[in-house]
């Protein structure tokens, strides 16, 4: 079975993005490890850059995505920017054609994160703007940003259902190296606030399509979603 490089960003030394009550760097590790178990349960073979809170320097983690003989790595990482902007990106090599960064966002966006883009940046040299690209050799790099860590609406998304979302990059993985995608067995409940949730049903249809449609407008708009059958 084909080998997978998973990069969590940032790391000890380096909180990465900070805000609303969280790091970068706590979030893109649990995301990763999340993703190797499961990616290992497919039968890939995973190699990590880090499993641990520790300080990488760019050329040490460049290397061990260079040397670790994997066809493909996700370099997870949590978008900042002003408060309002939201949603979720992947960025590939401006090499690349883009399909595994964008199987990657499509399957983010149907998790409940807003659609914002799938792009390649060209530096002043002509080469690839982001290290991750330039220096990781033939290992197809995509950076993957879960949401912005300066968006409370997008924190809140990435503190209730972070395991969703690595699912989702797990997902797109499969499909994208041709691996049939095996459902987690026992997916874990949403975090609930301890003082409780308020929950809104917003229709009831007895043609399940008309349930999905409605789903997808929600999540569209932002808001988490899910239907069930009485």
């Amino acid at each position: 079975m084909a080998t997978i490089c998973i990069d969590p960003g940032h790391g000890g030394n380096d909180p990465g993005a900070v805000g609303n009550g969280i790091k970068e760097k706590d979030y893109t590790l649990k995301i990763s490890q999340y993703q190797a178990k499961r990616l290992r349960e497919h039968g890939f073979k995973v190699v990590m850059t880090r499993t641990a809170d520790t300080t990488l320097s760019n050329s040490t983690r460049t290397a061990r995505v260079k040397n670790s003989g994997a066809k493909i790595c996700v370099s997870n990482h949590v978008n900042a920017a002003s408060p309002s902007a939201n949603g979720v990106e992947t960025i590939h090599s401006i090499y690349s054609n883009g399909k595994l960064a964008n199987m990657i966002l499509d399957e983010l966006v149907k998790e409940g994160f807003k659609r914002r883009r799938a792009f390649s940046k060209k530096g002043k040299s002509g080469r690839d703007y982001y290290f991750m690209h330039r220096q990781t050799g033939s290992v197809e790099t995509v950076i993957v940003e879960h949401g912005f860590i300066t968006n409370a609406g997008d924190v809140q998304k990435l503190k209730n259902n972070w395991e969703k979302f690595a699912e989702a990059d797990v997902k797109a993985i499969c499909k994208y190296m041709g691996v049939k995608y095996i459902p987690e067995k026992n997916p874990t409940a949403p975090t609930q606030n301890s003082k409780g949730l308020y929950k809104v049903q917003v229709g009831a249809f007895s043609n399940k399509s008309n349930a999905d449609k409605l789903a997808q407008e929600l999540k569209k708009k932002g808001y988490s979603t899910y239907i069930v059958r009485e």
